[in-house]
């Protein structure tokens, strides 16, 4: 299958790469600076230069391209509406769109759990549930607005998935490495006891959740991805902190407080107009003390998706991988 990729250099990007290779499919990426991916064209990559800012400029590359994998998207959680607008929602739709004229056979947009999050529990909730006024971040705002303009767009050739991966995680993962520093340097503490439920997809679950689109779902499908192994967030961080023989925090502040101080950090980071991400923000405070749990019924009927590696798999991963180095 001829497949083109945005955002595949980045740490899901590398897997699915892997994947899409040992499986023989013909590959083509994006990317901004060719010149530093000369190890991809070695493997049989081809390399097309530009970004998602000048689409037009290169959207010959996608005649003939059978299934578009959009991936790339920001990777911080604090900025401006317009930042997060303009490089998520327009830059999704534009793609879109060209692939359409095209005539690119089917479209997988990348999306996130964060879509339907903001204050509430959501345990046990599938696809149908509703979208949130206003989610957490911008971020999520903007994955959720994405999410609506792609689905408004009317096409006949071009079948589109939308996959919800929740927290993503695994070897070279920078979000876990940010993590792991938070608890080095002290600065992390956890909200009720890091007892809430918590969902978590191994970048090798996701990696296969996207080969299996390639093939399979409904058009307009929308699909949670997860580990299918939902444990608290306490659960899951202690683990992989012992991997990294750190102390255990004791330290913990109730989510009601967390909450109260992520609205107080916001309005005092906007008010001044500061760059840097708060201490604590609605994301990050959803992020550990939001309790969820998702129903991955359809992406299992629909996909014939059902993890790959296990929890205890993806900490011998990362075992073997702090020993190696």
């Amino acid at each position: 299958m001829r497949v083109f990729i945005t955002g595949a250099t980045g740490f899901v990007g590398n897997y699915l790469l892997k994947r899409l290779l040992k499986d023989k499919h013909n590959v083509k990426i994006l990317s901004r600076h060719p010149e530093k991916n000369i190890d991809l064209q070695n493997k049989g990559i081809e390399i097309i230069k530009g970004s998602l800012d000048n689409v037009d400029a290169w959207k010959e590359a996608l005649s003939g391209i059978d299934t578009v994998i959009h991936l790339a998207a920001p990777v911080t959680f604090w900025g401006s509406w317009d930042f997060y607008y303009k490089e998520i929602t327009l830059a999704s739709k534009k793609l879109f769109e060209v692939s359409l004229k095209q005539n690119v056979k089917r479209f997988i947009y990348i999306s996130s759990e964060s879509v339907v999050q903001k204050k509430d529990s959501i345990i046990d909730i599938d696809e149908a549930y509703p979208y949130p006024k206003n989610p957490n971040s911008n971020y999520a705002k903007a994955k959720k607005q994405a999410e609506i303009e792609l689905l408004k767009i009317k096409n006949t050739k071009t079948k589109l998935i939308i996959l919800r991966p929740a927290y993503i995680w695994g070897v070279r993962s920078k979000n876990m490495e940010a993590l792991i520093d938070r608890v080095k340097s002290g600065g992390f503490v956890w909200i009720d006891q890091g007892k809430n439920l918590f969902e978590t997809s191994h970048v090798k679950n996701v990696a296969e959740a996207i080969v299996l689109s390639l093939d399979h779902g409904k058009d307009r499908g929308i699909y949670f991805v997860t580990d299918d192994d939902t444990r608290s967030f306490r659960e899951h961080l202690i683990p992989i902190l012992k991997i990294y023989n750190m102390k255990i925090p004791q330290f913990s502040i109730s989510s009601g407080f967390a909450y109260y101080l992520a609205v107080l950090f916001e309005a005092f980071w906007r008010i001044f107009a500061i760059k840097s991400q708060p201490p604590v923000s609605k994301f990050t405070w959803a992020f550990t003390a939001q309790p969820r749990r998702y129903d991955i019924s359809k992406a299992k009927n629909e996909l014939g998706y059902k993890p790959v590696i296990s929890f205890e798999k993806g900490l011998f991963e990362i075992r073997n991988s702090l020993n190696s180095n």
